[in-house]
């Protein structure tokens, strides 16, 4: 559930650490294939975001900074389009500049594979990771960041790398080292302490933390989380009605009040309240998709389709990538409701390319809709297909 609302927050970098710990810990075949679909699409988002950084730096005249982005995004990207835009911007880059310094280098997940006689070093990986991470900060936070220096840097890499034991121990020393009020350190050691079970020591520090900075998003989504994790609805209902105006009707916070409702299972006010900021404020996917997300918790099925009907067909007219799961969640409705039809076939048919992982899943709707059709060699032969996908 905590990738689930980072997701919806659209938060792709600590999502993308959520779901790859959630894989790491389940045992659940079904629920292992749905979080590899749900962290294919993360990471997917992940590098177009990063592909977008690159682009505005370059814009900028900042080839080295973009470079840096290039080489994020195609370590993270699942979908070989996005790779080879970020090959195609390192490949302009190198033809425009010094290609020495601006040479297509995959940073690896891992700092135990990157041998002595590499072409970068463990520290210029770790350096470069370091900027690319902060790259999408506030100023002022990135400055801060800079200035915190040892052990802060390798704690931050450490969080966002998925070690959150190191992480925990090396932001404990930097929050020694910086106990100066006002700092941004209690927000990343509250990240790290939330991430290995100590959650009242997150509370706290969140607490302090926004006392100092009332206007840092991630820390209210944060600050949910362990509240949602302890079941505390009303709690977080108080917390997110004492954020500053400037804040109260972005859309962070309406999907963090939004999500709110479906958790506590008050669908009746959560749809209510979603509805009337899209009426107020005017179409935004995220909140359109939480909506529907709600409609289809409490059962409203047809509005739940209607709304992932809209979803797919803005995102077709303006020619944009329709989010999987939006699609999966389209299909599964239509499909529980008894539609049969081409369209559902081919939505199936699309899932089945898009997520590999799923496949075997979708093959075996996909049989069951020729099977109503009347097509029985077919639905035999995606009903075979079905039962022989193995991992890919």
């Amino acid at each position: 559930r905590q990738a689930d609302a980072l997701l919806k927050a659209q938060q792709w970098g600590p999502a993308k650490v959520a779901l790859e710990r959630a894989l790491e810990k389940t045992t659940d075949q079904a629920l292992a294939g749905q979080l590899t679909a749900e962290l294919r699409v993360c990471c997917d988002h992940l590098a177009q975001a990063h592909l977008e950084q690159a682009t505005d730096l370059l814009q900028g005249g900042h080839a080295l900074e973009a470079a840096d982005f290039f080489r994020l995004a195609m370590e993270v990207a699942r979908d070989p389009q996005l790779i080879a835009k970020a090959e195609e911007g390192l490949a302009r880059l190198a033809r425009a500049g010094d290609t020495q310094t601006i040479e297509p280098v995959y940073y690896s997940p891992t700092p135990a594979s990157i041998s002595p006689g590499s072409q970068v070093s463990r520290e210029e990986n770790d350096e470069a990771t370091f900027w690319a991470l902060i790259g999408t900060l506030p100023e002022d936070m990135q400055d801060a960041y800079e200035d915190y220096g040892e052990p802060f840097r390798s704690g931050y890499l450490a969080l966002n790398q998925g070690d959150f034991e190191r992480a925990a121990d090396l932001l404990v020393q930097a929050h020694h080292a910086h106990p100066q009020a006002g700092s941004y350190i209690p927000l990343e050691l509250a990240a790290a302490c939330a991430h290995t079970g100590r959650s009242d020591e997150a509370r706290e520090l969140l607490v302090e933390f926004l006392h100092y900075h009332p206007d840092i998003l991630p820390a209210y989504q944060l600050f949910c989380d362990l509240l949602w994790e302890a079941g505390d609805f009303a709690a977080v209902d108080e917390l997110l009605a004492g954020v500053p105006a400037d804040l109260m009707d972005t859309v962070a916070l309406v999907l963090l009040r939004g999500e709110n409702h479906l958790r506590a299972e008050r669908f009746d006010s959560g749809s209510a309240y979603l509805e009337q900021v899209l009426s107020d404020f005017g179409w935004s996917d995220s909140v359109a998709q939480l909506l529907a997300d709600i409609y289809a918790e409490a059962g409203q099925s047809a509005k739940a389709r209607s709304v992932y009907a809209d979803l797919m067909q803005r995102c077709q007219s303006c020619h944009s990538r329709v989010d999987p799961q939006v699609k999966h969640n389209y299909a599964e409705l239509s499909f529980a409701d008894g539609q049969r039809d081409t369209r559902l076939l081919e939505l199936y048919l699309s899932l089945a390319q898009e997520v590999p992982e799923q496949a075997a899943h979708y093959f075996r709707r996909v049989s069951a809709v020729y099977d109503a059709q009347g097509y029985r060699e077919e639905a035999e032969r995606f009903r075979a297909l079905a039962e022989g996908w193995g991992p890919r």
